[in-house]
């Protein structure tokens, strides 16, 4: 059969109906719309009820889907209140630091005052006077005890003078020079100093030998010292002045006595030179 060219064929009538189809479909749309702003606009209880049936069915689904905006948002307020928080602890504690440096020095301050005033109320003798000074350590060695003062020649520290605190009697200047003075413990091998009883009136040398307790040398034989007695130096030979307190007795045998002298070495900041005798 032969193919005739005035004869439909199925894409022929396929195309009007597809394009009638979209213009339908377009217009259908449109109406669609249309109706949907209307009803948008409307008053009416069904809309009203639908379009509240419809936004209590979303709420849920709102709520999960702002969750994790919400947790971005705290983390990113409590990253902000953490950074201020240790930015605070931060300057806390450098004010804390400084407080602390502040009381140490307070305290420090407080301390020397009080040692300052309760040397400056010494005086077992009027006639005497005296220099404060500071010790500024200690030496020693096998066959030395002493003392580092951080006052010399310029401040009118001499050699020989007679060093003392409120306590005791602490020993002698052996070397001063512009700005500083060496001076020789009670306790030391090379000390000897006059001293006598308060009770009994008994004289000795106090003689050091290195050790924290130094020996009363030449007592008489019908000595009266009793342990606990205290020792002041008795002025014997012009050396050391009159009744300035040395310590009192520890122990006594056959030969001699030893003292425990009143200062406390470790704690010893000040001490007053005699520069009137």
């Amino acid at each position: 059969m032969r193919y005739s060219p005035f004869k439909p064929s199925s894409n022929t009538i396929a195309m009007p109906v597809k394009a009638w189809a979209t213009k339908l479909s377009s217009v259908a749309l449109i109406f669609l719309a249309l109706a949907l702003l209307a009803a948008n606009r409307s008053d009416s209880g069904f809309v009203y009820r639908t379009r509240l049936a419809f936004t209590e069915l979303l709420l849920p689904l709102v709520d999960v889907l702002s969750q994790p905006a919400k947790f971005i948002d705290s983390a990113v307020h409590n990253a902000h209140n953490w950074r201020f928080v240790m930015e605070e602890n931060a300057r806390l504690r450098l004010d804390n630091q400084r407080l602390l440096q502040w009381q140490a020095a307070s305290l420090r301050m407080n301390a020397e005052n009080i040692e300052l005033r309760r040397i400056l109320n010494l005086n077992p003798n009027p006639e005497l006077n005296f220099l404060t000074a500071r010790v500024a350590g200690g030496f020693g060695g096998t066959y030395q005890r002493g003392l580092l003062l951080s006052s010399g020649l310029n401040d009118g520290i001499k050699k020989d003078q007679i060093v003392t605190t409120p306590e005791g009697l602490v020993g002698r200047v052996i070397e001063a020079y512009p700005h500083s003075a060496r001076v020789l413990a009670v306790t030391d091998i090379n000390s000897r100093i006059p001293v006598i009883g308060e009770i009994s009136r008994e004289k000795a040398i106090l003689t050091g030998d290195n050790s924290a307790q130094p020996i009363l040398r030449f007592l008489e034989g019908n000595s009266t010292l009793k342990i606990g007695e205290r020792m002041v130096t008795s002025g014997d030979g012009q050396v050391v002045p009159v009744g300035i307190v040395v310590g009192e007795v520890s122990s006594i045998n056959k030969v001699d006595a030893r003292v425990q002298p009143y200062i406390d070495w470790r704690r010893l900041e000040y001490v007053q030179v005699v520069s009137g005798f």
